[in-house]
C-alpha cells in the first residue's frame, strides 16, 4: 500500500469517531466508533473524496491543540474543514472585534484562542452588527440600534422576523458547567441556569432548515423574491453545529474562488453535509467572503504559536464578530 493510501485509511478510520449514540444535545456519552460507511453515508457517493488531517499533511511540523481533531475534505467539489471539540477540555465563546471590524485571525489572537471563525452578520459600509451578541451576560451588540437596518423601508415588515433570528448560546449553571443550545432569540432562558454568552446567525439548519421562517428568503410587498444570502446558491459557508452526544463541530467550507454566491454549497447541501456526519442541531452564520476558519498552531521545534488558515480570503476579511474555541 502506498504512503498515501496509508495516511488516507488511517484518517478514515479515525473520521469513524465523529458520529456516536446519544440522549440529548447537552448529555456527554461514551463515544462509539463505527465504519466510515456508517457514520458518513453521504460520502459513499463518491469514492474520490480525501479525507486529510493538516496535522498529517503538515508531517509533524507543527501540532493543534489536543482538544481539538481537525479534519479537512472536499464536499461536492467543495474545500470543507471541521474542527471537532473535546467538550471535556475547550468550549466555545463569541467575541467582538475591538474597533470596527478586524479580520477573524487578529480578534482570535487578541484573546489567546484555539481557533476560530467568522460569526454574526453585519453591514459591510460602517462594520455595525445587524446580529445580537452577549458576552459575559451583557449585551453588546444590538440589530435595534442599527439604523441601515431599521431604516430601510424594504424590511420594515421583517424585522419581527429578523430580530428574532437564531442564536447561539452558552448556558452557565450555578456549578459552573457549560451547555449550548441553538434558540431563538427571544426564547427564555431554562431554570437554574445563565445566560453567559450568545451569537445570533442563522437560518437554523438543524433538525430543519429554517430560512423562509427567518426572513433570509423573503416575499417582498411588489412580490420580488429576495434571497439575501443566496440561500439556493453556492456559496462559502460557516456553521456551528452539535452531535448526539453534545460535542460541538465548527465547519467552514468554501470553493475555489470564494467570491460572493462562488462555488461552495447551498444551505440545503450543508445541511446535509452536517447531518450526515452526524450532527443533530446545527445553526448557520455570516458566509461568502466572510467565511474563515483559522486555528493556533505550535511549531514543534520551538514554543511559537501562530494561526493558520483552513478557510478564507487573503488577505482575510475583516468582520465585526467571531465565534471562538477557547481553553475551559
Amino acid at each position: 500500500m502506498s504512503r498515501t493510501k496509508q495516511i488516507t485509511a488511517a484518517v478514515f478510520l479515525t473520521l469513524g469517531l465523529l458520529a456516536c449514540p446519544g440522549t440529548t444535545l447537552r448529555a456527554q456519552q461514551p463515544a462509539q466508533s463505527l465504519a466510515p460507511e456508517e457514520a458518513f453515508p453521504a460520502f459513499q457517493m463518491d469514492l474520490r473524496q480525501q479525507f486529510l488531517s493538516p496535522s498529517l499533511l503538515m508531517k509533524g511540523k507543527v501540532a493543534f491543540d489536543p482538544g481539538l481533531k481537525v479534519y479537512c475534505f472536499t464536499y461536492k467539489g467543495c474545500r470543507v474543514s471541521l474542527l471537532l471539540l473535546d467538550s471535556q477540555k475547550l468550549s466555545l465563546k463569541p467575541a467582538l472585534a475591538s474597533s470596527g471590524t478586524e479580520p477573524t485571525e487578529t480578534v482570535a489572537a487578541g484573546s489567546g484562542a484555539l481557533a476560530a471563525t467568522n460569526g454574526g452578520y453585519f453591514n459591510l459600509s460602517d462594520g455595525k452588527s445587524t446580529s445580537f451578541v452577549v458576552l459575559d451576560g451583557r449585551l453588546v451588540a444590538d440589530p435595534r440600534e442599527n439604523k441601515a437596518l431599521t431604516g430601510n423601508p424594504r424590511l420594515t415588515a421583517f424585522l419581527p422576523k429578523i430580530y428574532e433570528r437564531s442564536e447561539l448560546r452558552v448556558y452557565q449553571d450555578k456549578l459552573g458547567k457549560i451547555s449550548y443550545a441553538i434558540t431563538a432569540h427571544s426564547d427564555v432562558v431554562p431554570a437554574a441556569l445563565t445566560l453567559k454568552h450568545s451569537l445570533q446567525g442563522g437560518p437554523r439548519l438543524l433538525p430543519q432548515l429554517t430560512a423562509e421562517a427567518e426572513a433570509f428568503l423573503r416575499t417582498e410587498p411588489d412580490g420580488k423574491v429576495v434571497d439575501s444570502i443566496g440561500v439556493n446558491r453556492t456559496a462559502a459557508r460557516t456553521a456551528v453545529a452539535f452531535l448526539k452526544d453534545g460535542r460541538a463541530l465548527l465547519v467552514s467550507c468554501a470553493g475555489k474562488g470564494q467570491d460572493e454566491f462562488s462555488s461552495g454549497l447551498t444551505l440545503a447541501d450543508l445541511s446535509a453535509l452536517l447531518k450526515s456526519i452526524g450532527a443533530v442541531e446545527a445553526l448557520n452564520f455570516d458566509g461568502g467572503t466572510s467565511t474563515t476558519l483559522v486555528c493556533r498552531v505550535k511549531d514543534s521545534k520551538s514554543s511559537a504559536k501562530s494561526y493558520t488558515m483552513l478557510i478564507g480570503r487573503k488577505p482575510q476579511t475583516r468582520v465585526r464578530s467571531v465565534l471562538q474555541v477557547v481553553s475551559r
